[in-house]
């Protein structure tokens, strides 16, 4: 738990910029000018789970040198099973030479909130006592 708190409170310590070098959990807005928030097998948008970008992280892996954002999106209900992605989760990987733009897109039905400075103290003890931070 102790855990989850500090990689909470270091993802929220500084105001977000909305750039293209910036990682967000519960958020993405890093798309390809053709690319949308995509849709499961029954037509739903997915849930925008994370963006990572990779600019300002050191030690990555040789296979991810020329990786400039990964974004991850799920299904609303996860299988219990092993799936391929695009099935019921899906990971994109955006190369540095990319064209990758800002959208805002939203899924109106995501449970998932993105992580953001405006939580308050009090909001934070409250989620640490139900264990949700």
């Amino acid at each position: 738990m102790e855990v989850l708190v500090n990689s909470y409170n270091q993802t929220n310590s500084f105001k977000p910029t909305n750039s293209t070098s910036e990682s967000w959990i519960g958020k993405v807005y890093l798309y390809k000018e053709d690319e949308e928030i995509p849709k499961d097998s029954k037509g739903n948008l997915m849930l925008s789970l994370f963006q990572l970008c990779l600019d300002n992280i050191e030690n990555i892996p040789e296979a991810l040198t020329k990786t400039k954002v990964l974004t991850v999106f799920i299904v609303d209900e996860l299988p219990m099973d092993l799936t391929e992605n695009g099935h019921s989760w899906l990971i994109r990987e955006y190369k540095r030479s990319d064209n990758i733009i800002i959208k805002e897109l939203t899924n109106p039905k995501s449970f998932i909130k993105p992580f953001t400075r405006t939580r308050s103290p009090k909001t934070l003890a409250v989620m640490r006592t139900q264990n949700i931070a």
